[in-house]
């Protein structure tokens, strides 16, 4: 597409526009070089091409040009270098990939803020007081300033001038009426009236008969009266009678004697139940041990001990008697040596033909190619190399496999592959970016694997080498 500068500015003045007047077939040129200032004339000359008319100038037009009006001559250009004014673009708004990106980048004529800005008028009326409500709860409030002189008293106020002390006295002469306590009456208020007061024996009701000296216990009005006490009584007190002397009764020094001797009254200590049921009776511990043997027992004459041996006679399971043991002499002498499939190999027999099993491990936690295996190929040898590969992750149980048969030569230290690679593989979905790669590397069979960045994945390589 052909880039269009787009020139959108304000609508100006009306302009000089086409001159009036003219004639059929005349046509309009400059008739100076200042603006605006032009003619209607008549053509002397048959016109044959746009580029024979006077207010044109074409300069070597080529394929796609414009012709442009510039200053008073018409003017050829290429078309991507005109500049265009609004409304002179034809053809579908999405081809103009710039004038379509600037458009997206514009909000609709009648879009809005509606959720991101509050409305002009908005108030938060829901957030804070207006300037009536605060007025309206102030007005129920009194200033910092105020006081309760003509409501309440002051914090240190009393009422000495209306109430007397709660510690205060009276003198005697303002006591008119009612009866003194006892112990409101001192010794000295009564004394110094002694004098004055006369009581006979007959007004103490309960005066009784006086002790003296000579008076007895049995005397006493809480103690019998009739009583005889013996030497060694002693007064014991009796709801009927008082108290009356009468004999102790005497201690028990036999402990036999004492009742209640079968009573079980302590219970925190262990008696014969209590005690055999927590503890194993001496009869169940000698139940129990009669199963078991004593640590110092053994099986002699039961059990062969563990280094013993035996004689050729007591070998009962062969086909065949023999008189002593079977020695490699013994074999040998009897023709069972050898490289038959139904003798045995001699001690120092080799293989012509074996497989060699090696195992290799790797451990990699990013994708940098990592080498899992290097075989050294000795110059002027080949071997078979069958290779197994097997890749895990523990965190996602992910796995990928790989099963490889080739073979790689050395000629002069440098090592190729025989032929193709025969290989099968099989990997998990979240595997399916790991690789394992066999190549080949101056005189070394190379396995290289590849992981996965920020993955553990610990990877196991087995070799059978021919």
């Amino acid at each position: 597409m052909t880039d269009v500068i787009i020139e959108v500015g304000l609508q100006g003045v009306p302009g000089q526009g086409v001159p009036v007047g003219g004639t059929t077939g005349q046509f309009l040129r400059k008739a100076s070089g200042d603006n605006y200032d032009t003619e209607w004339v008549t053509s002397s000359a048959t016109v044959a091409s746009i580029g024979d008319v006077g207010d044109v100038t074409l300069t070597a037009p080529a394929n796609g040009d414009v012709l442009v009006y510039d200053n008073g001559i018409w003017v050829n250009q290429p078309q991507g270098a005109v500049s265009a004014t609004w409304g002179a673009i034809t053809g579908t708004l999405s081809n103009q990939t710039d004038l379509q990106s600037a458009l997206n980048n514009k909000a609709d004529a009648n879009h809005n803020h509606t959720g991101v800005y509050s409305p002009v008028g908005h108030t938060h009326d829901d957030r804070y007081f207006t300037e009536s409500e605060v007025t309206t709860l102030l007005a129920g409030k009194s200033d910092t300033s105020h006081n309760h002189d003509g409501t309440y008293s002051p914090v240190g106020h009393n009422h000495d001038a209306t109430y007397a002390p709660l510690s205060h006295t009276h003198a005697a002469s303002d006591i008119t009426s009612g009866t003194f306590d006892n112990a409101r009456i001192a010794q000295s208020n009564v004394t110094q009236h002694q004098a004055a007061l006369s009581i006979t024996k007959s007004q103490i009701s309960d005066l009784g008969t006086p002790l003296t000296s000579s008076s007895s216990i049995k005397d006493l009005a809480d103690v019998y009266d009739s009583m005889t006490p013996l030497a060694g009584q002693a007064l014991i007190y009796h709801a009927t009678n008082g108290w009356q002397a009468e004999t102790l009764p005497s201690g028990v020094t036999d402990h036999g004697l004492l009742s209640g001797l079968s009573d079980d009254d302590h219970t925190q200590y262990h008696n014969d139940a209590r005690g055999d049921a927590r503890y194993y009776t001496q009869t169940q511990i000698d139940t129990t041990l009669s199963g078991y043997s004593l640590t110092s027992h053994n099986h002699t004459g039961v059990y062969s001990p563990v280094g013993h041996t035996h004689t050729a006679s007591d070998i009962t399971d062969f086909t065949t008697s023999v008189d002593a043991r079977v020695t490699y002499e013994t074999l040998n002498s009897n023709g069972d040596v050898g490289t038959g499939s139904s003798q045995v190999a001699a001690g120092n027999h080799t293989h012509s033909n074996y497989q060699e099993i090696s195992t290799y491990t790797v451990q990699t936690t990013d994708a940098t190619p990592t080498v899992l295996m290097t075989v050294a190929v000795p110059t002027g040898q080949e071997k078979l190399f069958d290779v197994r590969v097997h890749g895990h992750e523990d965190a996602t149980n992910d796995h990928i496999w790989k099963k490889t048969v080739f073979c790689v030569k050395n000629v002069g230290g440098t090592a190729s592959l025989v032929g193709g690679i025969d290989s099968a593989t099989g990997y998990d979905a979240g595997a399916g970016s790991w690789t394992i790669v066999v190549g080949v590397s101056s005189g070394n069979a190379i396995v290289t694997v590849t992981g996965e960045a920020a993955h553990t994945i610990d990877w196991r390589a087995t070799l059978q080498l021919d």
